[in-house]
């Protein structure tokens, strides 16, 4: 089982409720949103939803659009992602599912590579829109 799966079937059997916080990777900067997925951890959130910045989010709202220039204007791309994921492994071990854009940033860089890329972070899912 995944460690997603595990988490939410064990707060639904002891009739808790899943907490999972969204981030925007990068916004206001990488350092920061690895303290506060560390942050998240330490203080019981169930999951992550980690946003992979893109340009282009007109579904979103204004705030997170906004989150996304920011995170752009700093260079924040899927590479970028992995590796603080890759990096914040080595100490935090909250299920982490990665949301990415699959017109903007899976599809350029194929669905394969993502993939992996994502399997070798220890992402523990991905959501694509």
């Amino acid at each position: 089982m995944s460690r997603v799966l595990d988490v939410l079937l064990r707060n639904r059997n002891a009739g808790r409720r899943s907490i999972c916080a969204y981030l925007n990777c990068g916004d206001p900067d990488i350092e920061t949103t690895r303290a506060l997925i560390e942050l998240c951890n330490q203080k019981g959130v169930d999951l992550i939803e980690l946003g992979v910045p893109f340009a282009n989010s007109f579904t979103d709202g204004e705030s997170v659009i906004n989150s996304h220039k920011r995170a752009l204007n700093k260079g924040v791309e899927f590479e970028g992602v992995i590796e603080m994921v890759r990096q914040l492994r080595t100490t935090c071990s909250i299920p982490i599912v990665l949301l990415a854009d699959f017109s903007h940033t899976v599809k350029a860089r194929g669905l394969s590579h993502c993939i992996q890329q994502a399997k070798e972070a220890h992402i523990d899912s991905m959501l694509l829109h």
